[in-house]
């Protein structure tokens, strides 16, 4: 098990606390992000990540991403996620205008 598994796995409930208070208002996309925030943790530079967890960051670390993953607009789960429900919506929204008037 390599030391970022082992310190995903002993805050997986900190990452659990944070996602029940950053997404209300989208449930949905909690498994999602939860998959997502994970991912980006084994990805991490294990010294960036240690420093982190050292001073006591982590759980300022992780409100940011998921704050940034459901509300920047340049962000990839913003993107894969978010923004085609939001497109879908413009679409309904769509005022036609009868050409024959």
């Amino acid at each position: 098990m390599s030391a970022n598994e082992k310190i995903l796995a002993a805050n997986l409930g900190l990452i659990d606390t944070c996602l029940k208070y950053q997404t209300k208002g989208f449930k949905n996309y909690v498994d999602d992000l939860k998959q997502e925030l994970c991912l980006q943790i084994l990805e991490m530079d294990i010294f960036k990540l240690n420093k982190i967890v050292d001073e006591g960051h982590l759980n300022a670390y992780i409100t940011k991403i998921i704050w940034n993953s459901l509300h920047s607009k340049t962000s990839p789960f913003f993107r894969t996620y978010i923004q085609p429900l939001r497109d879908s919506r413009c679409i309904e929204n769509y005022d036609f205008v009868d050409e024959e008037t």
